[in-house]
């Protein structure tokens, strides 16, 4: 699911592509590549991609821009985004003043039910309130 997202906003990448390296480290995990980009200040970093069982190098270089978000991060269940948090950013209100943990399920947010789609819940939650950050993308 992770390849499917950045692939949206990858240069060269397509949906269905497998990243295997980044400047000739193996690729474990989805967070490998985004921290790897999160931390290239801009420079150009060479990914080798697996594409229709060809492999191939793509040169890209990383740019910045704004973001929004919540500070929270919701599961994948099959395709679908399920309403259960998978993580918290640490200094975030929902984890430091609400007391919201890794594993709870978000039933409703301001009243609202959200039949446990995360997508639903995280648009409710950053209605309500969002950080903004500057981060690198590809």
């Amino acid at each position: 699911m992770w390849q499917k997202r950045l692939s949206q906003n990858l240069s060269g990448i397509e949906v269905g592509d497998e990243i295997l390296r980044v400047d000739g480290r193996r690729v474990r995990t989805g967070i490998h590549v985004i921290t790897t980009v999160a931390n290239s200040n801009g420079e150009e970093l060479t990914l080798e991609i697996a594409r229709n069982g060809e492999r191939r190098e793509i040169s890209v270089i990383p740019t910045i821009r704004e973001e929004r978000h919540i500070g929270i991060a919701f599961g994948i269940v099959g395709d679908e985004v399920a309403a259960v948090i998978a993580g918290l950013i640490p200094e975030n209100p929902a984890a430091s003043d609400a007391g919201l943990q890794t594993g709870d399920i978000i039933v409703s947010v301001n009243g609202v039910e959200v039949n446990n789609d995360g997508r639903e819940a995280a648009t409710l939650i950053s209605r309500s309130t969002y950080r903004r950050d500057r981060a690198y993308y590809i």
